[in-house]
């Protein structure tokens, strides 16, 4: 096993996740990035070692079963006290129209590969007795998503999980963040469809650096929920003062399909 200790970013490739590799390497921190495109990976990877640090790239499919297994057993030649648990999707439109294995897909990814690399590093890091942990949720996790059903309630699980696990993890030194985004400008939205949305009409969105920035204070703060804005601050309270029926409508509302 490396006696060097690494940071791991999956989801490295764009986004949110790309920002954080990079603010990680300007503070010296080896990295292990982990997404699917490896030409985009090697390219981060050669800017990042400029910084004087060393960079493992892991280019693989996480939704993939067999891929997913064959990383988490690389990872354990590896000492890692942080993990920024960052790979995930959305799908917009109707659940039943939806197809089934984007889905599923969907699934895999925001629920399964980061359940499972959070099982495997946290256990690592609790027998070190430290480490940081990183989930990617988002506003969403606080609402149910007509129109975005199956991500909205992912997100949900990854928040639950999150504060679950801190208070597990707690004891040994370990912290785990769940990091609630409302919408940042990546290519999160395109990805997703969701351009065709009300909710993306007249949005200003933060840009990924300054999410990343506010992630890594919380994360060094060992907050258990990071929510950057306020103005998301203040609408993941609208559960609590609003009846669910209610709250359904206004996010139905918020996600048609603009005109």
């Amino acid at each position: 096993m490396s006696t060097k200790k690494y940071a791991v970013v999956t989801g490295a490739s764009s986004g949110i996740g790309r920002e954080f590799a990079i603010l990680l390497a300007h503070k010296k921190h080896n990295l292990i990035l982990i997404a699917r495109n490896k030409a985009v990976l090697n390219d981060l990877s050669e800017v990042l070692k400029l910084q004087g640090v060393d960079i493992v790239v892991f280019a693989t499919d996480l939704t993939d079963e067999e891929k997913r297994q064959k990383c988490l057993q690389q990872l354990r030649n590896y000492k890692i006290d942080i993990l920024f648990n960052n790979a995930g999707f959305g799908d917009f439109g109707d659940f039943v129209d939806a197809d089934w294995p984007k889905l599923n897909m969907l699934l895999q990814l925001n629920v399964v590969a980061l359940t499972e690399f959070a099982h495997v590093i946290g256990g690592q890091m609790q027998a070190e007795g430290k480490g940081r942990i990183v989930n990617v949720a988002s506003t969403a996790a606080f609402f149910p998503g007509p129109k975005m059903a199956t991500y909205y309630a992912s997100k949900a699980y990854v928040l639950s999980l999150s504060q679950a696990l801190a208070h597990e993890l707690k004891p040994y030194g370990v912290s785990v963040t769940a990091l609630c985004p409302g919408p940042t400008s990546s290519g999160f939205q395109k990805a997703a469809n969701l351009e065709k949305s009300n909710l993306m009409k007249n949005v200003t969105m933060p840009s990924s650096a300054s999410v990343a920035s506010f992630a890594y204070k919380k994360m060094m703060q060992r907050a258990v929920v990071a929510i950057p804005g306020a103005t998301n601050r203040i609408q993941v309270q609208l559960p609590r003062v609003l009846p669910k029926s209610l709250v359904v409508k206004v996010i139905a509302n918020a996600q048609k399909e603009s005109s």
